[in-house]
């Protein structure tokens, strides 16, 4: 007796059902409308911080108005100096800032007006070494403790 074998054709497997992607899809757009979400609130809070900014016309500064006039044509460099000094704070703001000894600068820049074309800005590092007469070599911001 004779049988015919055939062969067997093997199973192919079932196709992956999409539902299993939608779950990484969900992830991204979320991740996307957590991205959006916080560039508008990134841009809410830099708004915010610049409204609360005190801002004072050039021509109300007592200091500039000699020293650059209105349509002015002269280049004119100023030395700015922050400094740390607080003597001259009112005095309920003592308590607010804590109490130590001496002055330091804590910034020094250089600005050079240009009247109606630029102002460029050079920024100082406190820690720069330079030689301060009659006191040798110190960094820049110890030249303001010496006295100028």
């Amino acid at each position: 007796m004779r049988t015919d074998t055939y062969p067997t054709i093997p199973k192919t497997p079932a196709p992956r059902s999409k539902r299993r992607f939608r779950g990484g899809q969900r992830f991204v757009l979320f991740l996307l409308a957590m991205g959006v979400l916080a560039i508008f609130a990134g841009v809410a809070y830099i708004t915010w911080t610049e409204s609360r900014i005190d801002r004072i016309p050039a021509g109300e500064l007592e200091s500039l108005t000699p020293l650059s006039p209105v349509g002015g044509t002269e280049t004119v460099n100023f030395l700015v100096v922050g400094t740390d000094d607080r003597a001259s704070l009112p005095d309920d703001w003592d308590e607010n800032f804590g109490t130590f000894t001496g002055r330091r600068a804590d910034v020094i820049m250089l600005a050079h007006l240009v009247p109606g074309e630029r102002i460029q800005l050079l920024s100082l590092p406190r820690d720069l070494k330079v030689s301060i007469p009659g006191n040798g070599t110190n960094r820049v911001n110890a030249a303001y403790v010496f006295g100028g």
